[in-house]
Protein backbone atom coordinates (compact mmCIF):
# COMPACT_ATOMS: atom_id res chain seq x y z
CA UNK A 1 0.00 0.00 0.00
CA UNK A 2 1.36 3.42 -0.94
CA UNK A 3 1.68 6.27 1.54
CA UNK A 4 -1.16 8.18 -0.18
CA UNK A 5 -3.50 5.20 0.13
CA UNK A 6 -2.51 4.78 3.75
CA UNK A 7 -3.19 8.44 4.56
CA UNK A 8 -6.50 8.37 2.69
CA UNK A 9 -7.57 5.28 4.60
CA UNK A 10 -6.72 6.92 7.93
CA UNK A 11 -8.80 9.97 7.00
CA UNK A 12 -11.75 7.80 6.05
CA UNK A 13 -11.53 5.81 9.26
CA UNK A 14 -11.30 8.97 11.37
CA UNK A 15 -14.39 10.45 9.70
CA UNK A 16 -16.17 7.13 10.03
CA UNK A 17 -15.39 7.04 13.75
CA UNK A 18 -16.90 10.49 14.19
CA UNK A 19 -19.93 9.38 12.14
CA UNK A 20 -20.32 6.42 14.46
CA UNK A 21 -20.23 8.77 17.46
CA UNK A 22 -23.05 10.83 15.94
CA UNK A 23 -25.03 7.69 15.07
CA UNK A 24 -24.61 6.39 18.61
CA UNK A 25 -25.80 9.72 20.00
CA UNK A 26 -28.83 9.64 17.72
CA UNK A 27 -29.54 6.04 18.77
CA UNK A 28 -29.37 7.03 22.42
CA UNK A 29 -31.74 9.91 21.62
CA UNK A 30 -34.26 7.36 20.33
CA UNK A 31 -33.74 7.30 16.56
CA UNK A 32 -34.93 4.07 14.91
CA UNK A 33 -32.41 4.47 12.04
CA UNK A 34 -29.45 6.28 13.57
CA UNK A 35 -27.03 5.80 10.68
CA UNK A 36 -29.53 7.26 8.19
CA UNK A 37 -30.36 10.03 10.66
CA UNK A 38 -26.67 10.95 10.85
CA UNK A 39 -26.45 11.73 7.10
CA UNK A 40 -27.12 15.48 7.54
CA UNK A 41 -24.15 15.58 9.93
CA UNK A 42 -21.62 14.02 7.52
CA UNK A 43 -20.04 17.36 6.62
CA UNK A 44 -19.39 17.99 10.31
CA UNK A 45 -18.04 14.46 10.83
CA UNK A 46 -15.65 14.92 7.89
CA UNK A 47 -14.48 18.23 9.37
CA UNK A 48 -13.97 16.62 12.78
CA UNK A 49 -12.04 13.83 11.07
CA UNK A 50 -9.77 16.41 9.40
CA UNK A 51 -9.22 18.25 12.69
CA UNK A 52 -8.45 14.95 14.42
CA UNK A 53 -5.92 14.00 11.75
CA UNK A 54 -4.19 17.40 11.80
CA UNK A 55 -3.99 17.28 15.61
CA UNK A 56 -2.57 13.76 15.44
CA UNK A 57 -0.01 14.83 12.83
CA UNK A 58 1.03 17.85 14.94
CA UNK A 59 1.31 15.67 18.06
CA UNK A 60 3.47 13.12 16.26
CA UNK A 61 5.64 15.89 14.79
CA UNK A 62 6.22 17.34 18.28
CA UNK A 63 7.20 13.87 19.51
CA UNK A 64 9.82 13.78 16.76
CA UNK A 65 11.16 17.15 17.84
CA UNK A 66 9.83 19.62 15.28
CA UNK A 67 6.75 21.77 14.78
CA UNK A 68 4.22 21.05 12.05
CA UNK A 69 4.42 24.65 10.84
CA UNK A 70 8.02 23.95 9.70
CA UNK A 71 6.62 21.70 6.97
CA UNK A 72 4.70 24.63 5.46
CA UNK A 73 7.62 27.07 5.80
CA UNK A 74 5.34 29.65 7.45
CA UNK A 75 6.97 32.95 8.42
CA UNK A 76 5.20 35.64 10.40
CA UNK A 77 7.12 38.44 8.70
CA UNK A 78 5.49 37.68 5.29
CA UNK A 79 1.92 36.90 6.37
CA UNK A 80 0.58 40.26 5.10
CA UNK A 81 1.61 39.23 1.58
CA UNK A 82 0.80 35.52 1.92
CA UNK A 83 -2.79 35.86 3.14
CA UNK A 84 -4.02 38.08 0.25
CA UNK A 85 -2.30 35.73 -2.21
CA UNK A 86 -4.03 32.77 -0.62
CA UNK A 87 -7.41 34.50 -0.76
CA UNK A 88 -6.86 35.48 -4.42
CA UNK A 89 -5.76 31.95 -5.32
CA UNK A 90 -8.89 30.60 -3.65
CA UNK A 91 -11.40 33.07 -5.10
CA UNK A 92 -10.05 33.53 -8.63
CA UNK A 93 -10.93 30.00 -9.88
CA UNK A 94 -14.43 30.48 -8.43
CA UNK A 95 -14.89 33.71 -10.39
CA UNK A 96 -13.67 32.00 -13.56
CA UNK A 97 -16.10 29.14 -13.04
CA UNK A 98 -19.04 31.54 -12.52
CA UNK A 99 -18.02 33.60 -15.58
CA UNK A 100 -17.65 30.49 -17.74
CA UNK A 101 -21.01 29.11 -16.62
CA UNK A 102 -22.67 32.47 -17.25
CA UNK A 103 -21.15 32.68 -20.77
CA UNK A 104 -22.30 29.13 -21.52
CA UNK A 105 -25.84 29.95 -20.40
CA UNK A 106 -25.92 33.16 -22.46
CA UNK A 107 -24.59 31.37 -25.58
CA UNK A 108 -26.96 28.42 -25.24
CA UNK A 109 -30.02 30.63 -24.79
CA UNK A 110 -29.09 32.73 -27.83
CA UNK A 111 -29.15 29.73 -30.18
CA UNK A 112 -32.37 29.86 -32.23
CA UNK A 113 -34.65 26.82 -32.06
CA UNK A 114 -35.02 24.82 -35.28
Amino acid sequence: MSEAESTSGKHTRSSCHWGSVFALGLRLAGSARPWAASVPWWLLTASLGNITNIWLLAWLARREGFRLSRIFNFEWRTWKVDVPLLIAATLWPRRLAIFRTHCWLVRSSAVPAR
